[in-house]
């Protein structure tokens, strides 16, 4: 049996079309990363708690925080993701929460690292993770901050002695650096 000539090309062009759509797998054309692509999972002791959220203006951060996300904005917020977890096993009781915005430039998140608005009063460096990076207690816990590139993280800690939320934040903070950078 003879195939007609148009549809010989058939095979062709769909594989010539599905290239010329780029993908994840082009290397000319990089992947687009959004903040929930860095949130944690399959943390071991935690379990998500409710629905990821996500958001790109400042009145959807407002809507989730009831007030301050002028902060996060005026500093070009272009996305933003947040998580909650409830810890179960040896983290039974405690709580992580984090918060992962994508500023529109790495100034820009390093000028929000240091608003003097978010800056804790009192706070550790914490080497070796990301740009730069703090941890401070907080009035339920602790507080894990850092930036990497044009993004600005931060992680809470509560239900948990101060010890162990330092260990979560620590362990957590580095995988979601790891997922940044890689």
């Amino acid at each position: 049996m003879r195939i007609p000539s148009r549809l010989r090309l058939f095979p062709f062009l769909l594989v010539l079309g599905l290239a010329a759509c780029g993908g994840d797998d082009d290397p000319t054309n990089p992947t687009i990363r959004h903040p929930e692509d860095f949130l944690p999972t399959g943390l071991s002791g935690w379990t998500l708690s409710g629905d990821t959220q996500t958001g790109t203006t400042e009145a959807e951060l407002y809507a989730i925080i009831d007030g301050g996300a002028e902060i996060y904005a005026g500093h070009g917020m272009d996305e933003f993701a947040t998580a909650t977890y409830a810890g179960n096993g040896t983290q039974a009781g405690g709580t992580l929460t984090v918060w992962i915005y994508e500023q529109d430039s790495a100034t820009h998140a390093d000028d929000l690292y240091h608003d003097s608005e978010i800056v804790p009063p009192s706070s550790v460096p914490e080497l070796g993770l990301g740009d730069q990076a703090r941890i401070s207690s907080t009035f339920l816990g602790k507080e894990l901050e850092f930036t990497r590139d044009k993004y600005y993280i931060d992680l809470n800690v509560s239900g948990l002695s101060s010890d162990q939320a330092e260990a979560q934040l620590r362990l957590v903070a580095a995988g979601i650096d790891q997922k940044i950078t890689s």
